[in-house]
């Protein structure tokens, strides 16, 4: 354990920042927070950070470095919806307790379903700000 904590400290301790413009450059400043976003301990601690917030969901948490997809599957894609949508509330709430932010431009949403003349338009509304369409493909 104390390994690992000395290599974790190895990535967060005696980092400096150096900013140049326009042919000028700054002294070097002592970083106090963050992680460097190109590091490679970045998407580790991150998932060892957001580990708790699939707990107690109806849906399964898929994550890969910092992007977490939601899975639910059901008898409809009404249910799906509802599912997925009290999963997301939750995931966005504890993640806000635990001062994670996630950018809701970037959600997306897409139906697999097996069965023909099924409306896979059905999209999922959060509030009446937040609404989330239904595609035909995602990133």
């Amino acid at each position: 354990m104390k390994l690992l904590y000395s290599w974790i400290d190895s990535f967060l301790v005696d980092r400096k920042i150096q900013l140049a413009f326009d042919n000028r450059t700054s002294i070097k400043t002592d970083i106090q927070i963050g992680i460097q976003q190109d590091s490679p301990i970045s998407p580790i601690l991150f998932l060892i950070y957001i580990r708790n917030l699939f707990q107690d969901l109806e849906s399964r948490g898929i994550s890969y470095i910092n992007n977490i997809d939601l899975v639910a599957s059901s008898e409809s894609i009404e249910k799906n919806c509802k599912i997925l949508k009290k999963a997301t509330i939750r995931i966005f709430e504890k993640g806000a307790d635990n001062l994670i932010q996630f950018d809701p431009e970037k959600t997306e949403l897409i139906h697999f379903h097996s069965k023909k003349n099924i409306d896979k338009n059905i999209n999922i509304y959060f509030s009446e700000n937040y609404l989330v369409e239904a595609k035909p493909a995602v990133k």
